[in-house]
């Protein structure tokens, strides 16, 4: 059966996801437990069932799966709020910690999960940091740059980055601290 059959049995706006090469399921599985709601497999997925246990599911290499949700969710201009709760655990981070991270409160990372608002900046923001969570640590630095450059081209304002975190004990006359 071919891709654009199983397209047509997911709902519009599904993340949809297959392993080259594998044969592909009948019907695509709803894969609902990572917090998401519209994420379908069409193979690498494993469905047994046990007379003890009941329905047991299996799916193949998870940690490359969930690397590529994350990395189409980072497609988007501004993410859902079980898009952005997803990206902040994989990254394996609290609420609180995320909020530092991006210079806000704790509150106002569960009003972007719970969707009361999410700036861009915001998405953007996560993003950037899920990005750099993502990549390996020698990555070239012109992956971040471009990033900069698409939220200049967006019109997008970034979280200011704390500026004597990066810089330590080094200053310049523009930052209002005598040498």
């Amino acid at each position: 059966m071919n891709k654009k059959a199983h397209k047509s049995r997911t709902p519009r706006d599904s993340l949809v996801f297959y392993v080259e090469g594998e044969p592909r399921l009948k019907e695509p599985y709803h894969f609902k437990s990572v917090g998401l709601p519209n994420v379908y497999l069409l193979n690498g997925v494993t469905i047994e069932n046990d007379p003890s246990y009941g329905r047991l599911v299996s799916i193949d290499n998870l940690e490359g799966l969930l690397g590529a949700i994350g990395l189409r969710i980072l497609e988007k201009i501004i993410f859902s709020g079980a898009e952005f709760r997803f990206l902040r655990r994989q990254m394996k981070l609290t609420q609180s910690e995320l909020g530092r991270k991006l210079g806000v409160t704790e509150q106002t990372v569960a009003n972007y999960e719970k969707e009361v608002t999410t700036p861009p900046s915001a998405s953007l923001g996560l993003g950037l940091r899920y990005l750099l969570h993502v990549l390996p640590p020698n990555t070239p630095t012109s992956v971040v740059n471009r990033a900069f450059e698409a939220a200049d081209k967006l019109g997008i304002s970034l979280p200011e980055f704390r500026r004597r975190r990066i810089a330590r004990n080094w200053h310049d006359e523009t930052d209002g601290v005598a040498a």
